[in-house]
Order: C-alpha cells, then sequence, then structure tokens
C-alpha cells in the first residue's frame, strides 16, 4: 500500500511505516521527541528517503546537522555508483540536470549523486542533494537544481524499487 499520510515524527507513532520520505527547501530542527521517534524507527528497520527540494543549501544543511542528531555514530556519504540502487529496475549510470544544477556544478558530468547511510550493510537513509520530485512532477523552475524529469523518474523508480526490495 503506496497511500500517502503525512506524519509528524514527533507526535505519530512511526512503527507501522516501513518507509518516509521527506523533504523541504528551508531550515528545519526536529524536536526532541522526534528525534526519539526516529532513532526507534531505523532500530525497526526503517527507511528514509530524504529530497532536497529544489536543491538548496539550507536544507542540505539542515539535513545533514538533524541526521548527525537522529544517527550520531553514522556517516552520511556518497553512493557509489556500483550500488544495486542504481540498477534495480533498470541501469541509471547518466542523467541530465537542470541548467541551474549544471551552471552551478559542472563537475557532475551527467552521473547520478545519492548520499546514503547504512546500518549493517543495508541502506537505510537514501538522500537526493539535488531535486528529484521536481523531476518527476515535470516542474520546470528555472532556480532548481536537480534532476531533469525523464533522469528523476528512472532513478526515483530505481530507489523506491531498492526500498522496498530491501
Amino acid at each position: 500500500n503506496l497511500k500517502r499520510v503525512a506524519v509528524d515524527p514527533g507526535k505519530d507513532d512511526l512503527s507501522s511505516f516501513p518507509f518516509l520520505y521527506l523533504t523541504g527547501l528551508d531550515e528545519f530542527t526536529f524536536s526532541d521527541a522526534a528525534v526519539a521517534e526516529l532513532k526507534k524507527f531505523f532500530r525497526n528497520g526503517g527507511k528514509l528517503l530524504i529530497n532536497n527540494g529544489l536543491g538548496l543549501k539550507t536544507f542540505d544543511q539542515a539535513v545533514q546537522r538533524e541526521l548527525k542528531r537522529v544517527l550520531p555514530n553514522r556517516e552520511l556519504g556518497q553512493i557509489p555508483l556500483e550500488h544495486d540502487i542504481y540498477s534495480t529496475l533498470q541501469p541509471v549510470t547518466q542523467v541530465r540536470y537542470t541548467p541551474a544544477l549544471l551552471k552551478a556544478k559542472p563537475e557532475l558530468a551527467g552521473k547520478p549523486v545519492l548520499h546514503g547511510i547504512s546500518t549493517d550493510g543495508e541502506l537505510q537513509v537514501i538522500y537526493s542533494p539535488y531535486d528529484l520530485e521536481a523531476g518527476w512532477l515535470n516542474v520546470n523552475y528555472p532556480l532548481s537544481r536537480g534532476y531533469q524529469p525523464n533522469s528523476a523518474r528512472a532513478l526515483g523508480m530505481n530507489v523506491i524499487a531498492y526500498i522496498i526490495a530491501n
């Protein structure tokens, strides 16, 4: 059942959710209650996909800071291109980025970029520092730092299939 349900980790019991999706644009801070509930969520094998809407630095900094609070002994690192997440449904070895992202980061050179945190060899956090969702929704915002629609859909389908299979 892939029904979307809004949850607040500081107020809601997350035990019935195997998978959570977090996206945003701005600075945020988890409450202490949210940190405790997310720790429990991960201990129970939960998985979290995070999307940096528009690829903004403020959201990226908040994600990195808050993940250190939730998973203090784990590091967010780039997922290597050889990882199964890039080939679960179809090989995604080359992607197209938005013009704004290519202008800011020409070194990306069409390679997909995802970051993650693993526990016992299993990815529990998957973080896209560049916007996937705008591509999924065909949003053409000129300042978006993310994936173009076809690349976003291919990579997103692999990520979701990987989460479901693992």
